[in-house]
């Protein structure tokens, strides 16, 4: 032992230490969690659980058909470039939902224009629509993709293809 320290100042610390430790150990074996703020250092219930969200929400972008009718997904294709379903999601939190419809026809005239050019050989289109889709994660860990709702938030007018 150190000269320094009187032998009843060791004491008290190396009491206090067991005590700290005692505390310590009672609170890690006992399975009744209900005095988990008496230990300041060990449980901050505000950072102790990790947030797994169980919902996935994206918008897609659907092009109708012109002879048939039917919809096509635009968002992970070569028909909108440079724009992702990410940039149009920024753009529509972006701006007020008066502008949807605008950004739905901008959208139109891309898929056009590119299809003009020869970037796609995709199909014509008549018409532009924006979803907003809600789909279940744990179905597409699964690899079996459920999509719990699927809201129309905007379309572009109808063009008649001649």
């Amino acid at each position: 032992m150190n000269k320094d320290y009187p032998r009843r100042k060791i004491a008290i610390l190396v009491g206090v230490i067991l005590l700290l430790v005692s505390h310590l150990l009672v609170f890690l074996l006992d399975d009744n969690k209900h005095w988990h703020g008496s230990w300041p250092i060990l449980y901050y219930s505000m950072y102790s659980k990790i947030y797994h969200p169980t919902v996935s929400k994206r918008v897609q972008v659907a092009g109708v058909i012109a002879k048939t009718g039917e919809e096509i997904i635009l968002n992970d294709s070569n028909y909108i470039q440079p724009f992702t379903g990410r940039h149009i999601e920024r753009a529509l939190k972006k701006y007020s939902k008066e502008l949807y419809s605008t950004l739905a026809e901008d959208l139109l005239e891309k898929y056009k224009r590119r299809k003009q050019r020869g970037f796609h050989q995709g199909p014509e289109i008549s018409q532009v629509r924006l979803y907003f889709v809600e789909w279940d994660l744990q179905s597409v860990i699964r690899r079996e993709p459920k999509q719990l709702s699927r809201n129309l938030i905007a379309e572009s007018t109808y063009v008649e293809e001649h």
